[in-house]
This record gives C-alpha cells, structure tokens and sequence, in this order.
C-alpha cells in the first residue's frame, strides 16, 4: 500500500508519521508538509521498515497534490490549528483548512484514492462526563 500524510510534521501528523511502519500492508509513505508549524523532526530517524519520501507542499495551492500517482490512501492532517487564537484569525483558518480539505478530495477522486480525514478532541470543548460521539449536543469546539 502506497499512502500520503499531510500535515506530517503537525502534532497528529508526527504521531502517525513515527508509528506508520507497524501497519505491514504499508510500503511506501509520502509525507507532506508545508513546515507552517516549524517543526521539522519527525521527517528523521524514520523505521526503515518502508520507504519515506518527503515534499515541501502546500496543500492549500490548488493542485498541489497532482504529481502524485497510484495512491491508495490519503491520510489528511494539514491545517492550521491554535484554538486559542483562531477566533483572531478565523478567516484566514477557515479559508485554508476548507480549501485544503477541497484540495485532498478532489485529488482523491480524480486519483481514485481512499480519504482518511482525522480530528482531535478539541471539537467537543472541555467535558466533564463521557463524550458521545455520535450525539451533536457534545460539540462544544474550542475555535470557530
């Protein structure tokens, strides 16, 4: 299996990029980010267990993705995020994080790719009993 990570070297992004070669079905794992969030040590000391490779892209420039072929998943991570101060910067976040996520599907579908789309907790604000996913009353997000 052939994937990409966006947003590689963000906080959900670096996770998976240091834990990705437990899963054997991978073989090869394209990581992409546009350092917005200067932290550059996940793309080293990488398991070489699969085969990295690693492109400065900016995922919210229109197809920005297109050079990439015989793609079996897209792991999407890449967008801004700061929830404390996002409510400053609430156009600029929500222009480039829907632009982006516009960008992943369309290159999906033309490419015929699987999407995989992550989130963090964050989107149900602080709780103080037990989060039921599948009931909207819990969300509480902590930025717009």
């Amino acid at each position: 299996m052939r994937i990409i990570i966006t947003g590689a070297c963000g906080h959900i992004g670096s996770y998976l990029v240091e834990n990705i070669y437990k899963i054997k079905k991978i073989k090869e794992v394209i990581l992409i980010d546009n350092f917005h969030s200067n932290n550059y040590q996940p793309i080293f000391n990488l398991n070489k267990k699969i085969k990295y490779s690693f492109f400065k892209i900016n995922v919210n420039e229109n197809n920005s993705l297109n050079n990439f072929n015989r793609i079996d998943l897209v792991i999407h991570c890449a967008s801004y995020t700061n929830a404390e101060n996002s409510f400053t910067l609430k156009k600029e976040m929500y222009k480039n994080n829907i632009n982006c996520m516009k960008n992943v599907i369309s290159f999906c579908l033309k490419k015929k790719a699987k999407l995989f789309h992550l989130s963090t907790a964050s989107v149900y604000g602080k709780q103080t009993k037990i989060v039921n996913e599948n009931d909207d009353s819990f969300l509480r997000p902590q930025s717009p």
